[in-house]
């Protein structure tokens, strides 16, 4: 179904139409209302009655509702009246006076309306997006109505139709026409080879100036099936073809055409590039070329190019640099290494190789470290430029290609210094743009060098795309306050900037001019990309305005002289922006009602929903950023199912995974994947073993990414990576006693080493380690605490990044390792620990029942005091001093002081050294659900029981476990394994450490050594 609306001032033309075809007997009212439709004056004066009281030049509509021809036999004369009524009502002219018509003189069904946009209160219906919302209203009536499924938009030329009768024949001038004109044609020469080589329609001039056309046959005469065909003056298919109004048409192309410069550009670049490949080319194959990148050619002698993707048209006059000459009757292609073409493929292989294969790395790093020339070569049919040029190359051609591209990785590897000095370039660039933006605006730049990743410790890794669009806006701004206004080529700025520049900067914090332009610019790029959106989904006032609410935007109305403007506002921003179109569309009634989204988070949500960004979108509602409404309308979404499916799979398998890796012994994850490259089965045998189910498709996807010689390279570089940044942290402390906290040690020569001793560096530290602590590294526990010290010192004293959920449950780490580290540094470490401990169990108490000094009970039982003070109640650990004021709405209030001291002294908190730190870690096995490690401290009498009353589930567990301990005469091996699972999160993925590789290879999942 396609409707096609027109507006029109001649009222009586439209009516004579229609009723001189009910008196041939072709036509007939089938539907009216408020119109008298007795005779073709009545059906004029019921539509004008309503015009007059308007002074908008084409009041009346005219509307034909188009049907395939195979809809003929399912539609009945009151599903045409049904159809046309709700189409009608849909897009906004439900209560107007109409007539409709039935016609039956072509081929297709269709019907056509006549009605007024004009009330009868004298206002003008809005047309704003009326075509989109056409289109959208036409697409849900073919589903309804099971009619066929009609594309809305045409990719081709009007396609040339047998002519039967006079109408026919001007319909296919009259489209052939306005098609080509949509083209923009500048001169008359271009749309008379446009009309006659693509249309096969012929332009003539009359003898008064005048302008005419007629259907031309194969051999581009006028005459079909041997009869001459007639021309028609232009003015006869509309007053839009005339002459005059065609020249005037032409004239205003040729004064817009700078505007469309970048188009012209863009099509002579893409020309002069491919056909730099050719001595020569076949139209055919022309066709074969640029046809898939949008770029039709037509003519013979004289040539234009047909931009279908920009809509225009250029002749050799506009794309002076391509050499049109080359278009011959046959095609010989240059040889393909000479002129460039070999070269472009392994180009194109290359990058999709990267960007599918190690997307954040570096290139140089890429190519050192990761790539391999199997790898690349898989690659090589993913790229486009060989897609198209394959079947132009001959069998000997494709396999020197093989040969190039095998050879191309070399090419690379010599070519690195180069390669890694532009790097550097355009760092060294970004760091100068960051230095200036922070001095303008009086902030820290080594903040914001940290905050995008260009210090030493990423200085492996490329910007992610909200790095890049956030930098480009600061360049733009900077280069807007100088005075050079001019968008970049590779300006990434877009419509989701506005959510990425919040990871990064504060708004607020910048300069009024500053803050002014950068507003504008992101809310100008997101209200255009909504308004396009919106113009193609939402149908009536009331919608429109909830769905630009949803998006952030409150608008507004203004009145200047006559006319309406809508202004839209941003949520949290100043700036306001025109809504072009709107102000005929909308009016005060429909603004009264509006509600923003709580946060800027939702607004985020929404456009990612609305845009289909599901995994994105799920991502919010999975880490909770979304508000408590949100949250629970979309938490169970079907459209978040498949990837929550996925992240189920990875995480089993990851689990699976390290377990495996505990039994082994590995003590890397590259030399796991070392094994498994040779023996996958293993692993999937093990996965039997345990009676895992994993769909296999998804286990063999899996082994295949895990186990190929790019993964395996990447975790050995991402291993020397952590080393590197651990040792140059290390360094920075010119502490040895630090640098073993933080799994460094040393050998006999005074060389640093990982902790497991596979990676070695010269370092600048000396002086020799305590003892304790030597002794310390080799405790079962200390990888797993060293990991969660070292990713606290990474965010404080190395990349400064915002600090990562370190977790309540890695307070041990500070408790274990507090007496060793430095005292100037020791505060710091403290807040960075304790906090999340302390944030974990107040947050909790919303979840649970309970009195406030239940609850104060409750926190005592986790080592947490309650402490009223003049801000407000803080809290604090037993045996500490530092004090912490959370924002989260724990209902605790004037808590008393005896009773708290008193229970923490009964349950081992007060005390000092290992026995309070004992209890902390009996309280986070509880927590973890590892009972029975928690009961195997009790029986040791490491520690107390220390359980609420609000945990009686909790508290049966732990008694189950402790009998069966008893029972058994627990043994340590038990605990160990207990123990190293419940490590399991944090040392199991890349570059994390867990346990030294076995001597001999893994026979089976039951004979690897075990740990204890």
């Amino acid at each position: 179904m396609i409707a096609q609306i027109s507006h029109t001032s001649n009222t009586n033309g439209i009516v004579t139409y229609h009723t001189k075809k009910i008196e041939e007997g072709v036509a007939e009212i089938i539907s009216e209302r408020y119109v008298n439709t007795s005779t073709k004056s009545n059906i004029t004066a019921s539509i004008n009655s309503y015009n007059v009281f308007s002074k908008t030049e084409r009041p009346t509509v005219h509307i034909s509702i188009n049907f395939p021809v195979g809809d003929r036999g399912v539609l009945s004369q009151e599903m045409y009246v049904e159809i046309g009524e709700r189409y009608l009502k849909e897009l906004g002219y439900g209560e107007q006076p109409y007539v409709m018509v039935k016609h039956m003189d072509q081929a297709h069904p269709h019907i056509h309306i006549v009605t007024t946009k004009v009330t009868d209160n004298g206002k003008t219906i809005a047309t704003w997006g009326e075509r989109y919302r056409s289109q959208n209203i036409s697409r849900k009536i073919e589903l309804d109505y099971n009619l066929t499924q009609v594309s809305s938009i045409k990719n081709s030329p009007a396609q040339r139709q047998e002519v039967y009768e006079q109408k026919d024949y001007k319909n296919l001038l009259r489209n052939s026409v306005k098609e080509a004109l949509s083209l923009r044609p500048k001169r008359y020469e271009d749309l008379e080879l446009l009309l006659r080589e693509r249309y096969g329609i012929a332009i003539y001039r009359t003898k008064q100036n005048g302008i005419g056309f007629a259907a031309l046959g194969n051999e581009h005469e006028r005459y079909i099936n041997g009869f001459g065909t007639k021309g028609v003056a232009g003015s006869n298919l509309d007053k839009a073809y005339s002459g005059k109004a065609i020249r005037d048409t032409l004239s205003k192309n040729f004064k817009e055409a700078p505007k469309r410069y970048r188009n012209l550009k863009a099509t002579e670049d893409i020309l002069v590039e491919k056909l730099a490949y050719f001595d020569s080319i076949s139209s055919l194959d022309f066709k074969h070329i640029f046809e898939p990148l949008g770029k039709e050619l037509q003519g013979e002698e004289k040539f234009i190019v047909v931009d279908t993707k920009g809509k225009n048209v250029f002749s050799e006059r506009d794309l002076k640099q391509v050499d049109f000459k080359k278009i011959q009757r046959t095609t010989q292609l240059k040889h393909p290494v000479e002129s460039g073409l070999f070269k472009v493929i392994a180009d194109e292989t290359f990058r999709v190789y990267k960007s599918s294969t190690s997307r954040a790395l570096k290139t140089s790093k890429f190519i050192s470290e990761i790539a391999t020339k199997e790898g690349l070569l898989k690659h090589l049919q993913e790229s486009s430029t060989l897609k198209i040029f394959e079947p132009l190359l001959s069998e000997s051609q494709l396999k020197g290609l093989r040969s190039f591209v095998e050879e191309y990785l070399g090419v690379l590897k010599s070519e690195l210094p180069d390669i890694i000095s532009k790097e550097d370039f355009y760092q060294n660039k970004e760091v100068a743009l960051l230095h200036d933006f922070a001095k303008s605006n009086g902030l820290n730049p080594q903040d914001l060098l940290s905050l995008f990743r260009l210090n030493t410790f990423h200085k492996q890794y490329v910007h992610t795309k909200a790095e890049q669009s956030v930098l480009s806006l600061i360049e733009r701004t900077l280069n807007h306050i100088s005075g050079e206004d001019n968008p970049k080529k590779n300006d990434r700025v877009g419509a989701t900037t506005l959510f990425d520049v919040q990871r990064f900067i504060s708004l607020s914090n910048l300069v009024p001019e500053q803050r002014e332009y950068m507003e504008k610019e992101l809310v100008g790029k997101y209200l255009s990309r909504v308004s396009n959106e919106l113009k193609r989904e939402v149908i009536d006032p009331k919608s429109l305005v909830a769905a630009y609410n949803k998006k952030g935007f409150m608008l507004s109305l203004e009145t200047s002289g006559n006319k309406n403007i809508i202004k839209a506002r941003m949520m949290d921003m100043g700036s306001e922006h025109v809504v072009k179109g709107l102000g005929s569309f909308l009016d005060k009634q429909h603004l009264k009602q509006q509600q923003l989204p709580e946060r800027m988070d939702d607004i985020r949500f929404n456009h990612a929903m609305d845009t289909g960004s599901y995994g994105w979108a799920y991502s919010m509602i999975r880490d909770n950023m979304v508000s408590p409404g949100i949250l629970s309308e979309f938490k169970g979404h079907k459209a978040f199912e498949p990837f929550k499916q996925e992240e189920a799979n990875k995480e089993l398998i990851g689990k699976l995974l390290y377990e495996y890796k505990l039994e082994g012994g590995y003590r890397y994850t590259s030399d796991l994947k070392e094994y498994l490259i040779g023996d996958k089965e293993d692993f999937k045998a093990y996965l039997k073993e345990k009676e895992q189910v994993l769909p296999e498709a998804f286990v063999d996807d899996f082994l295949k990414g895990y186990t190929s010689q790019e993964s395996l390279n990447e975790s050995i570089r991402s291993e020397r990576e952590r080393f590197a940044n651990t040792l140059k942290l290390a360094e920075g402390f010119a502490n040895p006693n630090m640098a073993a906290l933080l799994g460094i040690r040393f050998d006999l020569s005074g060389r640093a080493m990982d902790l497991h001793g596979k990676y070695t560096a010269d370092t600048t530290l000396t002086g020799r380690q305590q003892v304790l602590l030597v002794n310390l590294q080799k405790q079962l526990y200390f990888e797993y605490y060293s990991n969660s010290f070292q990713q606290v010192t990474h965010s404080l004293y190395g990349d400064k990044r915002e600090l990562m959920d370190i977790g309540y449950d890695k307070l041990m780490a500070f408790e274990l390792f507090k007496d060793h580290i430095p005292e100037k540094h020791r505060e710091r470490y403290q807040v960075s620990f304790e906090r999340p401990y302390i944030e974990h169990f107040v947050e909790k108490l919303a979840t649970l029942p309970g009195n406030p000094l239940q609850k104060i009970d409750y926190l005592n039982s986790k080592g947490i005091r309650a402490v009223d003070t003049k801000e407000g109640v803080q809290f604090k650990l037993g045996g500490t001093d530092k004090l912490y004021l959370l924002s989260s709405n724990h209902g605790i209030d004037n808590p008393s002081l005896g009773s708290q001291v008193l229970t923490m002294r009964e349950h081992g908190f007060t005390q000092q050294g290992s026995a309070r730190s004992e209890q902390y870690r009996f309280v986070i096995a509880m927590e973890k659900g590892n009972y029975n490690e928690a009961a195997w401290l009790l029986l040791t009498n490491k520690a107390k029981a220390s359980v609420s009353e609000l945990e009686p589930m909790a508290n049966k567990k732990l008694q189950e476990e402790l009998s069966k301990l008893s029972d058994k005469g627990f043994k340590m091996d038990d605990v160990f394994q207990s123990t190293a699972r419940l490590l399991k999160d944090d040392i199991g993925g890349d570059g994390h450490y867990s346990g030294k590789k076995s001597k001999g290879k893994r026979k089976g999942p039951k004979h690897g050594p075990r740990i204890g």
